[in-house]
């Protein structure tokens, strides 16, 4: 369902069907507590009940950094595998109504878009949709028209040279999956940095360019290395001694 012009994907499988409370203890530590509480006052849902719809499949993908907006968000899309459609439609329909936004519906190939609208500058539409026991959410209703056309016709970015040159193909052992247009993501990252710079500078009163200072000096020459890069690729596989992890680096082709 990727689209073949997606600049990243990340995949994993196997994580078990309470994964994702324990990965969001790990990563706040002591402030999930605060998360929690904001989320409860926020949407009137629970960290417990959005951790108990996710299955033990999962991943996202990003497309854009959207640096050509006035203010840049990022195509991107989470997907995971779904374990009770209700519970999940309910939970992510109490999140649409908490952005305080009509609903709004598009249907596509048999499915349907769920979403709501942010006006200008955000200009953003988030939105959902569940198609063969997954469920998509991405930053813009835009994007999941993408992926349902690209699940339609069976294109997308699987099928791609680079892809098949990256990665090996996955097998049911595989439980890791990554594949990045290092090239073509520096490049992306590098206008959304000037797109943002002038923003950042404004909101903290910048007088002394240090934001500037620090792009010229130290992400810029980065990136412009990494813009020759070619795409990159990662598969985790499980194995009988344990697991293993493969890397692969390919020179652009351009």
């Amino acid at each position: 369902m990727a689209p073949a012009h997606s600049l990243a994907v990340f995949w994993a499988g196997n994580l078990g069907q309470k994964w994702l409370p324990g990965w969001l203890h790990s990563l706040l530590g002591p402030r999930v507590a605060d998360v929690d509480r904001w989320i409860r006052a926020n949407t009137g849902e629970t960290m417990e009940r959005i951790a108990r719809v996710v299955g033990p499949e999962a991943g996202w993908l990003l497309t854009d950094m959207g640096a050509s907006s006035w203010i840049p968000v990022p195509d991107l899309a989470l997907f995971f595998q779904v374990k009770n459609p209700v519970e999940t439609s309910a939970v992510l329909e109490n999140l649409l109504r908490a952005s305080g936004q009509k609903t709004r519906t598009e249907p596509v190939n048999n499915q349907i878009i769920r979403y709501v609208r942010f006006p200008w500058p955000v200009g953003i539409e988030p939105g959902y949709a569940m198609v063969n026991g997954y469920c998509l959410v991405a930053s813009d209703r835009r994007i999941l028209r993408n992926m349902l056309h690209t699940l339609d016709a069976g294109n997308g970015l699987k099928t791609s040279a680079d892809v098949r040159s990256a990665l090996p193909p996955v097998s049911n052992r595989s439980i890791r999956v990554a594949f990045v247009q290092t090239g073509r993501l520096a490049g992306q990252l590098e206008a959304t940095l000037k797109t943002l710079l002038p923003l950042a500078s404004m909101q903290i009163d910048d007088k002394a360019g240090t934001l500037p200072l620090l792009s010229n000096e130290l992400f810029r020459p980065i990136l412009d290395e990494l813009k020759s890069a070619g795409p990159t690729g990662l598969t985790v596989v499980e194995t009988r001694y344990g697991y293993q992890a493969d890397l692969y680096l390919l020179e652009s082709l351009e």
